[in-house]
Order: structure tokens, then sequence, then C-alpha cells
């Protein structure tokens, strides 16, 4: 053997200055305080849940009894028809987009307004106040449900790359990302992030190691791990932007790493306003549910990137991205999410998200890697999407993702247990000390990540349909 190939497999794994041997969040602070922080977003979670419980059920019960009074059908077509489309027709390039115009409303009549009220109210300690905090969780859960909010503001931040954005060119700067600027702040989300965090940074390094919000460095089925270490990392790095700026500031990219510190600086000023104007309310109603939110979409994360098969060279963050095979009804939920990580598509209407099934169906059928596993799953309830797949891994049910487990690899499908065996090891935190630089390479652990047979995928959904049917029909 020689000495160049003798180097190139024992070349250790460089020090944190140049690849992090530990997640970004602790390198400059001790674990410890990671896990305390951790802990204070579970015990803010617990106490802001009761208030969530009662908004959940308040947003549900009115409109149930309204319904029974006035026919609430025919208003909801009237709003549409004589408030949302006209709107829309003018701000709008497409204008059945009727959900941003329906952003706009909430934000203006139902949630800031609550806000105002609730924060200007004194606070006391009685069932008013009670009510209060409750009314300011059915504001909030109103429009997080009514909007499709974790699907409609990711979608709004590609579609401004890949599409100029949603709304016309002279109404951008009113209207642009509406939601994002607006709603996020008072979720705990800064301003720019869906924009810049996640299109720019997580879609750049696609869960490896460099990306500041990675889930390979934990137990993806230990609850410890979720609560104590990735939502408090979350809440910096992803939420607040911080991994983010220091990310696009190592590439050069200045001026997004600005726009990243102004939303974080318009974040910082409406909690201090918050703060400043009633505390007891900030700490016992704000607080919650801004940690509420930050687990809940953590959650949706963590299952998005929960699988990796460490002992498969062809193995990349890209492929190992977990893909639930729902129907595209509730395309919001991103369902076929590897095709949107490797094309970073926009995926905001129903016709592309049909077009995304298509992509994956073919990819799948002719895909270069053809031994290596995808991580689909095929669940027989239509409705399981990715807020179900959580609670299974931190059950711990691998036989019920076994059992959903849609088999892309070389051979027959193996035996349930061996899937079972299989699915629990690939949700083990990275193992560093069995890696040389080149392997990280190779599985796309360092440096932007890609997709092989990328152009193949992208292309695929120009194939004619019949031809795509009968070879895809091989796996599904």
């Amino acid at each position: 053997m020689s000495a160049a190939s003798t180097s190139s497999e024992t070349t250790p794994i460089p020090s944190k200055k140049v690849f992090p041997t530990t997640p970004l969040l602790w390198q400059t602070g001790p674990k410890l305080v990671v896990m305390l922080c951790g802990l204070m977003i579970l015990v803010w979670c617990v106490l802001g849940m009761p208030f969530l419980v009662a908004g959940v059920l308040l947003s549900k019960i009115v409109p149930t009894l309204l319904s029974l009074v006035f026919p609430t059908v025919y208003i909801s077509k009237t709003f549409h028809s004589l408030v949302l489309l006209p709107i829309a027709r003018v701000i709008c390039k497409d204008p059945e987009q009727t959900h941003i115009v329906g952003i706009i409303l909430t934000n203006l009549l139902v949630v800031y307004p609550t806000l105002a009220y609730v924060t200007l109210t004194p606070f006391t300690w009685d069932y008013y106040q009670i009510g209060r905090i409750v009314l300011y969780y059915t504001a909030i859960f109103y429009y997080a449900a009514s909007n499709a909010y974790i699907g409609l503001h990711h979608a709004e931040a590609h579609a401004c790359w890949s599409n100029g954005g949603l709304v016309k060119p002279e109404w951008r700067y009113l209207f642009d990302r509406v939601g994002e600027w607006w709603f996020n702040p008072l979720i705990g989300i800064a301003p720019g992030m869906p924009s810049y965090t996640h299109v720019l940074i997580h879609h750049k390094y696609g869960n490896n190691l460099e990306d500041p919000q990675s889930t390979l460095w934990f137990d993806r089925s230990s609850l410890s791990d979720f609560f104590l270490l990735y939502c408090p990392m979350m809440i910096v790095l992803r939420h607040w932007g911080a991994g983010a700026v220091t990310k696009l500031e190592e590439a050069g990219q200045y001026m997004y790493a600005g726009k990243m510190l102004q939303g974080q600086w318009r974040m910082a000023v409406l909690y201090g306003l918050v703060c400043m104007l009633n505390f007891n309310f900030f700490l016992f109603g704000f607080l919650p549910i801004v940690c509420i939110f930050t687990a809940s979409i953590s959650s949706v994360e963590w299952s998005q990137h929960a699988f990796f098969d460490a002992e498969d060279e062809q193995c990349t963050p890209v492929l190992a991205t977990t893909s639930v095979l729902s129907p595209p009804n509730q395309y919001r939920n991103e369902p076929w999410h590897i095709v949107h990580h490797a094309l970073n598509t926009g995926h905001y209407t129903q016709n592309e998200k049909q077009k995304e099934i298509t992509q994956l169906e073919q990819f799948v059928a002719k895909k270069p890697q053809k031994n290596s596993k995808l991580f689909l799953f095929k669940p027989k309830k239509e409705e399981f999407v990715w807020m179900a797949i959580f609670p299974v891994l931190m059950m711990k049910d691998f036989n019920t993702l076994a059992k959903s487990f849609v088999w892309t690899g070389a051979g027959e499908r193996p035996a349930h247990e061996e899937l079972v065996a299989y699915l629990k090891k690939c949700v083990q935190p990275l193992d560093l000390k069995t890696y040389t630089v080149d392997k990280l390479y190779t599985q796309q652990l360092m440096g932007p990540v890609h997709l092989e047979g990328r152009l193949a995928m992208k292309l695929s959904a120009q194939d004619k349909e019949e031809e795509s049917g009968a070879e895809a029909a091989k796996f599904f």
C-alpha cells in the first residue's frame, strides 16, 4: 500500500476551528448551560399548555356555535368573493393566493389588536387575567391554523428567491413575507429566519455537521436529547438566526447577515416593549407560547431529519431526508420532503406538489444510487404527517415505522426484525471517531450538500407520464 493511500485512510478529523466536532451552540459555552436553558423551555411549555389547550378549544367551539345560528358557509364564500379575492387581484401575482390577504388581515385585525389589549391591561391574579391570556392564545392559534402557518411561511420564504415572491413588485415593500416579518416574532422567530437561516443555510448544508440546526449530533429517539439539547440549540441558532449570521459571514454574504441582524433587533425591540409594559404577562403569557412553538417547530425539523445510515457511504444528508408519502391534499405539510431538499422548491400550489410526487417516483425508479436506502414512509392512515412521526420516535415505536417503511434498497425487502434494527441504528448520534476526512466528504457531512442525479430529478417531470408510471410502479 502506498504512503499516499495510507495517509488518506488514517487522516484524523481536523480541529474544531476547521470542522465542528461539537454542535455550534456549546463550542463557546458549557453544555450544562444549554441543558438548563432546555429545562427552562420545558417548564415554560408546561406552564403555557393549559392556556393553549383552552385557546384551541375556544377557536373550535366559537365557529361551531356560530354555524348553528348563521349560515357560515355562505358567509365564508361571500367574504372570499367580496373581500379576499378583490384585494388578492390587486397585490398578488396569482389572484388565487388569497391566503396572503388572509395573513395581512389576520395580523391587522386579530393578532396585534389582541396583543395590544392584553399587554396594556394591568396584570391581575384572577380569572379575568386567565381569560385575557386565553384570548391571546386563541388569536395566535387562530392565525397559525387558519393560515397553515408552518407550511405557508416556509413556502413564502422559498418563493421570494425562486419566483420573486408571491406579491406584485410594486407591493413587495409593504406586503412581501408579511407573516414572516410581523407574526414570527410573537412565537420566538426572528424576522428573516425563513428567508436567510432556512433557505440560504439549512438548504445549503442540508442537516450535515456544518448546518447549525443539524440533528445528527443527537439520539433522535431520545426525549431528553430533544428538550434539553436540541430545543435550546434551535431557539438560538435557528429561530433567532445566530447560527445563520455566523455561516453567512463565513461565506462572505454580509448583506444577508446584516438583514438577519436587523430581524433580530426588530424582535428584541418588540420583546423589550412588551416586557416594559407588562412584565407579568411577558413572563407568564408571552414567553410560554414562544417556547411551545419552539418545541413544536423543532419536532417537525427533528422528524424530517431523523435518520442517517452512517455505514453506507452512498447515504448523504439529502438522500437521508425523511419523506412521508401521504396524499397531496395537505400539500403544505411537505410530505415529499426529499424533492424539496434536493431542488429547493417553493411548492406553494397544489400543482407544484403533484409535480414533486412525480419527480420523486421517477427518481426512485432511475436513481443512480441503486443500493442506497431512501427513508420513505407510506403509512396506512392518510392523515399521518410530521407531527405524527415525532411521538412514534419518542416512544421508540420502531415497529410502526418499520411497517410503513418503503424499501428502495437492493434485493428483496428484509424481514421486519431486520428493518426494526436498521431504523434503530439510523437514529443514533454520529460517531466521529469512526470517520476520516475522506469519508466525511464522501458522505457530504462537510461543505455544501448536493444530490447526485439532481438534474435528472429536475427534468424527470418533463418525461411522459406513462413512461414514468411503469418504472415507478416497481417501488410504489
